[in-house]
């Protein structure tokens, strides 16, 4: 995925630095939060802010 580091940033700071799944803090979880899209590319799902999530490893599976 090849987003720009501005969009990564407030994907990043919306959440606070949280999983927006499980809601756990970086600080709280093995690994680095991801970048995930809601509605994946492959079903029509495109890169806009709205469609961009943080998530954890686990609940990115």
């Amino acid at each position: 995925m090849s987003l720009s580091d501005p969009v990564r940033q407030i994907v990043r700071q919306r959440p606070g630095n949280c999983c927006e799944y499980c809601l756990n803090h970086q600080d709280y979880i093995m690994g680095r939060l991801q970048v995930d899209h809601i509605l994946p590319v492959a079903n029509g799902g495109g890169d806009e802010i709205e469609n961009l999530c943080l998530a954890c490893e686990l609940c990115n599976q």
